[in-house]
């Protein structure tokens, strides 16, 4: 039996969790369109990364579901026929980033070829030539560093095409120098696009405690100093204190602390906080786009660096 997490839930949206790569982006949709099939669900989204399953359904039928879950056994993926299956597993991000880095891979080639096939011999060495000059400057610069790296043994390899009138070498040299510094690009922003997509958490609606009476209420309308509910199996929206009630929390999605904490009155939790038993009254001291998770998320976005 496939045994599963609740990382997050309030009435109506449930996600769940089976662990990292427990099925392949094809098996998710197989178990997508098995999940749809329940009359309790009005939709379902997976994603094979992390081995999650978002689910909004009737909360009036939360029992049935959970019921049904823990009968299920995703092993049956192993064997499911997926010949018909078609993945649509990228975000609309990843989508628009992956054509955008294509356009720039076939305009590189492009531009070369076109040079090499189309302009005049002479021409295209004076093209070959100028673009060249960058190259060989972060060369010098380097050497004038005394600095033995990458630009320097890049300009040596084009100069010494140069000097030895091979032409198109050097042109073939810079063309790949630049498709190597395209995946380098690429691949540093689709992993910090995946890794903010991981850590980010959405809630639409949260539940309240005011003048003793527990309520839901949108998350927009949710204000600091206002006392938040988080119970077992859902995950804590804020940064505040705790101000009643005791639990253990999972901090795994920024701390990778596998273990559970013990949190009681006047401690401090975190956002992206899976609550796995008990329940806590939290006094907000960070909304969620303040949060420390958030916080995470946004430097992840603007840090070059990574």
């Amino acid at each position: 039996m496939s045994s599963f997490t609740i990382a997050h839930d309030i009435p109506g949206r449930m996600r769940i969790r089976y662990g990292k790569n427990k099925f392949s982006s094809v098996q998710g949709e197989v178990l997508k369109k098995d999940l749809y099939a329940w009359p309790m669900i009005e939709s379902v989204e997976v994603n094979n990364v992390t081995g999650s399953v978002l689910m909004l359904y009737d909360k009036a039928q939360k029992g049935l579901l959970l019921n049904k879950l823990k009968d299920l056994d995703i092993q049956y993926l192993q064997n499911a026929d997926t010949s018909s299956i078609v993945v649509h597993s990228q975000s609309p991000e990843a989508i628009a980033m992956n054509r955008e880095y294509m356009n720039r891979f076939f305009k590189i080639i492009g531009k070369r070829y076109f040079i090499k096939w189309f302009l005049p011999m002479g021409l295209g060495n004076a093209i070959t030539i100028y673009k060249s000059i960058q190259f060989i400057r972060e060369g010098l610069n380097s050497l004038l560093q005394c600095k033995i790296n990458v630009p320097l043994l890049d300009a040596t390899s084009i100069g010494v095409s140069l000097i030895q009138k091979n032409y198109t070498i050097a042109g073939n040299i810079m063309m790949l120098l630049n498709i190597s510094d395209l995946l380098e690009d690429y691949t540093r922003k689709k992993t910090k696009l995946e890794l903010s997509n991981s850590l980010s958490i959405q809630f639409d609606k949260v539940w309240i405690l005011e003048d003793g009476v527990e309520q839901e209420i949108a998350m927009s309308k949710l204000q600091k100093g206002d006392v938040v509910i988080s119970q077992m199996g859902s995950m804590i929206p804020i940064d505040g204190e705790v101000v009643d009630g005791e639990a253990m929390i999972n901090e795994s999605s920024f701390t990778g602390e596998p273990l559970s904490k013990h949190v009681k009155k006047n401690d401090t939790v975190f956002a992206g906080t899976l609550v796995e038993e008990g329940k806590l009254f939290i006094r907000v001291r960070n909304l969620q786009d303040e949060s420390r998770i958030s916080n995470i998320v946004k430097m992840i976005d603007t840090n070059e660096s990574l």
